[in-house]
């Protein structure tokens, strides 16, 4: 897996054993690459260009970036959105439950029909997806620490999602060595794939180097 940024020299080796990090010495530049690199996460187009076997594969259905690693939602509308989907699937597998709710909600609502003032009337056909929509599924909060905060979104995400590739900005900016070093040791052991971008200098320089597979872009934008 290779990520390249278009039209440059600048080519990043995706190394699953190992955290990938780039720092971004030029504060700007980093604004300019991550935004661009958000925005095509979101749908939109870019120069970012994601890899794998020499194949270039879209980055929305690809990456996951996360923006702010302390503020994450595991509830956000991609997350839910898949999560109804998994239960719609596996309610239909239940036939018998499913006829079962369906003919049980039939009955309330003819009750509701024939109690009524008014001439109404109700939807006919309703299929899993409806019954799983009254359910108002969603993740329970974790009240924990931000470093569990963290490592149990990207489970989520990974369970639900499964992208290739997490991105994450700026996390040193967040953690203490100590947390980055337990987090960095959780997502290895998960076997996750993970890249860190970093805008300054310094970027991870503090973590054990054995767990980092490192590139700096330098303020004349040479990748080192």
């Amino acid at each position: 897996m290779k990520l390249f940024y278009q039209d440059s020299t600048i080519e990043i080796n995706l190394d699953t054993t190992k955290i990938n990090c780039l720092c971004i010495e030029k504060h700007s530049v980093f604004r300019h690459m991550i935004l661009e690199l958000y925005e095509q996460y979101s749908g939109g187009e870019g120069p970012w260009i994601y890899n794998v076997n020499a194949k270039g594969v879209a980055i929305d259905k690809s990456l996951h970036v996360i923006m702010n690693p302390i503020q994450v939602d595991v509830n956000s509308k991609t997350i839910l959105t898949k999560l109804t989907a998994n239960l719609v699937k596996e309610s239909n597998l239940m036939m018998e439950e499913l006829h079962e709710t369906v003919s049980r909600l039939h009955q309330f609502y003819y009750q509701l029909e024939f109690g009524s003032s008014i001439d109404i009337e109700h939807k006919e056909e309703i299929v899993a997806a409806d019954i799983i929509k009254l359910g108002a599924f969603k993740i329970p909060e974790n009240d924990a620490d931000p470093v569990d905060r963290l490592v149990d979104y990207i489970n989520i995400v990974h369970e639900l999602l499964n992208p290739d590739l997490f991105v994450i900005a700026n996390i040193e900016m967040y953690l203490d060595v100590e947390e980055l070093h337990a987090f960095f040791t959780t997502m290895l052991a998960k076997q996750l794939c993970v890249l860190c971008i970093s805008s300054g200098v310094h970027g991870l320089d503090d973590i054990d180097k054995s767990f980092i597979n490192g590139y700096t872009l330098d303020s004349d934008f040479c990748l080192i």
